[in-house]
């Protein structure tokens, strides 16, 4: 996803650890886990009540027959090889596995069952390094399992990406109205039917992303069609997306699966988005009974994509809904989307055993004129803003944007891995006309030798850097989204070979990287910039929805086929 305006003006798009990735047999239930049967809660219930149900807030939980989807029972795997993991954070070290959760995990091992249904896939077990117990101090040298000479293993994630709203057409959300509004979107067009997952492309799209050899693939869930009214959720749109998630798994790909990637339903959207006090609650309710219907068919979750782009876009900015323009209403909203993310890993491990992250997007700043003074501060400046606070943030739940700080309750600790989005560097230079982006104003300088794009600068060593940054963070990491907009599709095949490139070093240096994921699969809609912006691996007639693989299609299948 692509984004402009304010603080990220020509921005780009937009803890626990669990053992080796992906490996196991079938999903078992513990003892009594999801068949209990509660008391009805009082009327009146306050909303953490009904989150503490194990029902998800309907008895829907205690109402489902034995069988049914839901993923509180599967086997977490190993995803950490003891003595091959880093250094967990002070905060997350100190963080004790809940009873429950050790109770479970010894009864697995006892049962000899380690992993998920589907094969070989384990995943990660929640609490190995709660006590630092077989934990190496020194940096891991090899990266996710057995290593290839390549410098990727065999359990690597190579995978592409998607969100809801940019490619299943036929929404009934946030953004659906916003593109009603005339001169909101640039290309004046609107998301229509999109790439017609809703319709039947979906399972289409992913058997030729499993064609090209990768082996996950990142979605997202559409909250509006989920849950179209306070309280009340739609099993038809449970069961589509169990057919999605089934069709990516029967193909051979790793589920990855956002829960909210930007858009909001209409009821929040008019109770006032993000900045509707209640919302983190009922965005922790949602996920439950997401994690209880489709829990089974999910590999690794993440709750909420790029916090800091939609806060600055739609809350400083008025680019993207719900278009305020007010710098304090914009850290409202980071604060609100980190509540929200903490509450709903929380609610989620109550459920699942799959991995719970989080997805950041994390440009490289530098300054325009590197010996400047004053560059150098507004580089650091618009890097803290957008970057940094929200690391510091979820190291040890301490959000200093903006002063003073405030503690968000269960955010330290609360992801098992972290995403990187990322798509390019920016030069800053100095501007005191412009307070509202740290003094900073981002430039094209004539010394720059990469070649520009609208949404930054192709820069592989920026992504590399970040990645080292995020690692000191003790969690696995993987990048979620890597990709440029091309319409000629002569200069991604080279950006992606030389993406790949910058994973590979520093996986050899010893930084946690566990996955790589293009953005994007196929053509989508763009959010503000509409269809003008062709990201795909795979071109897309909107009219006949028909797909043309293109160059960097075979390009990506050929970095796959070295690195695996």
């Amino acid at each position: 996803m692509i984004v402009s305006g304010a603080l990220c003006d020509t921005a780009p798009r937009g803890c626990r650890s669990r053992g080796l990735w992906f490996r196991g047999g079938r999903a078992r239930a513990r003892p009594g886990d999801d068949l209990r049967r509660h008391a009805l809660l009082p009327r009146g219930a306050s909303l953490d009540a009904r989150l503490r149900d194990p029902r998800g807030g309907d008895g829907a939980a205690a109402r489902r027959p034995p069988g049914a989807h839901g993923g509180r029972g599967r086997a977490r795997g190993a995803w950490y090889r003891r003595g091959h993991h880093r250094l967990r954070p002070r905060a997350v070290a100190r963080r004790a596995p809940p009873a429950r959760a050790r109770r479970g995990r010894s009864e697995r091992a006892d049962r000899g069952h380690g992993g998920h249904g589907g094969g070989e896939r384990g995943l990660l077990r929640r609490g190995d390094r709660a006590d630092g117990a077989g934990v190496d101090r020194e940096p891991r040298r090899r990266g996710g399992g057995g290593e290839s000479v390549s410098g990727f293993g065999d359990e690597f994630l190579w995978g592409t990406a998607t969100s809801s709203h940019q490619v299943e057409g036929a929404q009934h959300n946030d953004w659906t109205d916003w593109e009603a509004q005339p001169g909101r979107i640039h290309d004046g067009t609107r998301s229509g039917d999109a790439a017609g997952w809703w319709g039947g492309e979906a399972e289409k799209d992913l058997a030729r992303a499993a064609a090209l050899g990768t082996n996950a693939h990142r979605m997202s869930l559409e909250w509006s069609r989920l849950e179209p009214a306070p309280g009340r959720f739609d099993p038809r749109a449970f069961e589509r997306y169990r057919a999605i998630l089934g069709a990516g798994r029967a193909a051979g790909l790793r589920m990855l699966v956002t829960l909210n990637h930007f858009t909001l339903p209409r009821w929040a959207a008019r109770g006032g988005s993000w900045l509707d006090r209640e919302l983190p609650e009922r965005f922790a309710l949602y996920a439950r009974r997401c994690a209880e219907e489709l829990g089974e068919h999910v590999d690794l979750w993440a709750t909420l994509n790029e916090p800091a782009v939609l806060a600055f876009m739609g809350y400083l900015g008025d680019d993207w809904p719900p278009g305020v323009g007010d710098p304090r209403a914009a850290f409202r909203a980071i604060a609100a989307q980190l509540e929200a993310h903490a509450r709903a890993s929380a609610a989620l491990r109550a459920v699942t055993v799959a991995p719970v992250g989080l997805v950041l997007n994390l440009p490289f700043f530098e300054p325009a004129r590197p010996r400047h003074p004053l560059d150098r501060l507004a580089a650091k400046g618009q890097d803290w803003a957008f970057s940094g606070a929200k690391l510091a943030a979820v190291e040890d739940g301490l959000l200093r944007l903006p002063l003073p700080p405030r503690r968000v309750p269960g955010l330290a600790g609360s992801v098992d891995w972290l995403g990187l989005n990322y798509y390019g560097r920016y030069a800053v230079r100095f501007d005191p006309r412009a307070p509202a982006q740290a003094f900073g104003r981002r430039v094209q300088e004539g010394s720059v030798k990469t070649e520009h794009n609208d949404w930054g600068e192709p820069c592989a060593r920026g992504m590399a850097a970040q990645l080292r940054r995020m690692g000191r963070l003790g969690v696995p990491l993987m990048v979620t989204e890597n990709g440029m907009y091309d319409p000629s599709d002569t200069r991604r095949p080279g950006f992606l070979r030389d993406h790949v490139e910058a994973v590979r070093q520093v996986r050899r240096e010893g930084v946690d990287v566990r996955g790589y994921f293009v953005w994007s699969l196929v053509d989508n809609f763009e959010w503000a910039e509409g269809w003008m912006t062709p990201f795909g691996l795979f071109g897309l007639d909107r009219e006949t929805q028909e797909r043309t693989r293109r160059a960097s299609a075979d390009a990506y299948a050929a970095l796959i086929a070295e690195g695996a």
